[in-house]
């Protein structure tokens, strides 16, 4: 029985422009910080790399980008391959160009849902949903400092 690629999609209005924000995506520096402790990764459509995030690695393909706006990816957990998801993180101006709304939307994959059962389908959904909460506030601060070197 194949069960259905559960979702999560979360969004954060940050107090930059978007050109600021990029500047937290764009690169492995950038991402260090907020999408994991330690990020050996290009942002270019092929590149493959690692994010770590304490005792967890996760290895990353970039799908797509577009410059400026939104980055795609999937990632796996070293010690669970099967169980890889694929995310996108999109960056939308707000009015005024003074504000960003970033939006993350993780899908995993049916074999990561599949082997936690039914019943466990919220727990999986739920870890990840905190886990973005934690990253997109985590990406409130690593944006400000970005602001102070740009």
């Amino acid at each position: 029985m194949e069960l259905a690629a559960a979702s999560v999609t979360r969004s954060l209005v940050l107090p930059a422009p978007a050109d600021e924000v990029w500047a937290s995506i764009r690169d492995a520096d950038g991402l260090a910080g907020w999408l994991g402790d330690e990020v050996d990764l290009a942002i270019a459509p092929g590149a493959a790399g690692t994010v770590a995030e304490g005792s967890t690695v996760r290895r990353v393909v970039v799908t797509e980008v577009d410059a400026g706006r939104s980055v795609g990816f999937v990632w796996w957990d070293e010690a669970a391959p099967g169980e890889a998801s694929v995310v996108t993180i999109a960056l939308a101006p707000g009015a005024g160009d003074d504000t960003t709304t970033v939006t993350v939307t993780e899908r995993l994959a049916g074999a990561a849902t599949a082997s936690v059962g039914a019943a466990s389908i919220g727990d999986l959904v739920g870890a990840a949903e905190a886990s973005w909460d934690q990253r997109l506030h985590a990406l409130i601060g690593h944006a400000a400092r970005t602001d102070a070197r740009v």
